[in-house]
């Protein structure tokens, strides 16, 4: 069975709605809000709301040997408070996206999330989000998961005073 690959950034493209500009050499930029979520961060000890604006470069591209690429840049940028605090966070990071797939052959899509999030109040924690995922589809159509993402409670690190 041959397992075909859409990657979710590119299914992002197809229903985010915002704003979409042609640049040099095919890329495009986008916006969308980010999903309002909610997260349990044990170092923190508290849950904490997520909400924010995404900015989006894209660049879709077919090489002359038949693979495709996408390669997506993420500018993430939220703000975080915390539920039973009050205390808010504000979060600037990137998630660069790349996508590669020569139909009936293989697969490849990786990304990485890297967010921090600095205290609008001086002396409370300061926390980030960094992921990373890697997932391939060889040409058997077997999937090969080489990184994992983390849970919350690895994903969400204090950094320095807790």
């Amino acid at each position: 069975m041959k397992t075909r690959m859409i990657a979710p950034v590119a299914l992002a493209v197809l229903v985010a709605g915002g704003a979409m500009a042609a640049e040099p050499r095919g890329i495009q930029t986008y916006e969308f809000s980010d999903s309002v979520v909610d997260v349990s961060i044990e170092c923190l000890n508290e849950m904490v709301r997520f909400e924010g604006i995404i900015q989006v470069r894209t660049h879709l591209f077919e090489t002359k040997n038949g693979p495709v690429h996408l390669i997506e840049n993420w500018f993430i940028h939220q703000t975080a408070t915390g539920l039973s605090s009050g205390r808010e966070w504000i979060g600037e990071g990137v998630s660069p996206f790349q996508g590669t797939q020569k139909v009936g052959q293989s697969t490849v899509a990786q990304w990485v999330n890297r967010i921090r999030y600095t205290p609008v109040e001086a002396g409370d924690p300061m926390f980030m989000y960094q992921n990373e995922y890697k997932l391939t589809v060889n040409a058997n159509g077997d999937i090969v998961v080489e990184r994992v993402v983390d849970p919350p409670e690895k994903a969400y690190p204090c950094l320095g005073k807790k």
